[in-house]
């Protein structure tokens, strides 16, 4: 199995040495050019000397490109492709700086010659340049690496709150059921209808009832104020029943409680309980006007 790290060493080797030509060359021709450009015709020596230098970084840098990608697509485990056939870039390049070299009119003396701007140069070289990167095959997407191993574990995060815990259940109007909370909130569940239950099973037939109180038992009698009630006895049962009447008791007295029906006088008038009451008549609804105190009458 071939080690892709030593085949990238190999193939990094590989461009260094088919560059390195191609890097003298250049050097070369650029002292060629220097050497040609002294006199004061056609474009600088340092404009000329740029615009190699430009051409030269291009180069490299689209070569360095094509070998990390070469180098990315080799699998961990599968041979890798055989290098593709680079072309003699230093022969590419060469040509065309001859070409751009002899494109440029000779000097004659006592007249200027026509200057050869960067831009007049520069399209061929870069057509030559893109040529040759053009020729360069893309490398193909490699396949997936394995997955990293696990982190290590983070820190222990803060305690969380304490949850919340249901205290009761009730049903709100609409069938709605409604939860409270531990913290007093209330929580709407939604509406909540139970189904039918089964019908219940036939209760236990109650004892016989006490024998009801009947007239024989019953007698007519008069509390302390004259009220007449009737009394119903049977053993140790006794209960007592007002019949409904008025009762006179006489002027009103301040403290006394008075029961519905009792009539008093008060100011000259008499009035009448219409329910339990300790207030005076004069202005209060517990009491009603019977018979109002009259004129008194005229001397003769």
């Amino acid at each position: 199995m071939i080690d892709p790290q030593k085949f990238g060493s190999e193939l990094a080797d590989i461009v260094k040495f088919a560059t390195a030509p191609l890097l003298a060359r250049i050097e070369a021709l650029e002292g060629q050019l220097k050497a040609a450009c002294d006199r004061p015709v056609g474009p600088s020596p340092e404009a000329l000397v740029a615009q190699l230098d430009a051409v030269e970084a291009r180069a490299k840098a689209h070569a360095d490109e094509a070998m990390q990608k070469a180098m990315a697509a080799i699998p961990a485990s599968v041979e890798p492709p055989a290098p593709p056939e680079v072309p003699d870039i230093p022969a590419l390049v060469a040509e065309a700086v001859q070409e751009a070299v002899k494109a440029l009119p000779a000097p004659q003396d006592g007249k200027d010659g026509a200057s050869v701007t960067p831009e007049d140069v520069m399209p061929a070289l870069e057509k030559r340049v893109d040529d040759f990167l053009a020729t360069i095959p893309a490398p193909k997407d490699g396949r997936d690496g394995v997955d990293g191993i696990d982190g290590t574990p983070g820190d222990k995060g803060e305690p969380g709150r304490d949850g919340l815990d249901v205290k009761d259940l009730f049903r709100a109007d609409g069938g709605r059921l409604i939860a409270v909370m531990s913290d007093g909130t209330t929580k709407d569940l939604g509406a909540f209808v139970g189904k039918d239950g089964e019908p219940g099973r036939d209760g236990v037939d109650g004892r016989d009832g006490a024998d009801g109180l009947g007239f024989e038992d019953m007698d007519f009698v008069t509390d302390d104020h004259g009220r007449v009630l009737a009394k119903f006895t049977r053993g140790d049962v006794v209960k007592s029943v007002r019949l409904p009447g008025i009762v006179d008791r006489g002027p009103y007295k301040a403290g006394e409680e008075y029961e519905k029906g009792d009539a008093v006088s008060y100011g000259g008038s008499l009035w009448i309980a219409q329910e339990p009451t300790g207030d005076k008549p004069d202005g209060s609804k517990a009491w009603r006007l019977s018979v109002k105190k009259g004129r008194d009458a005229r001397g003769s």
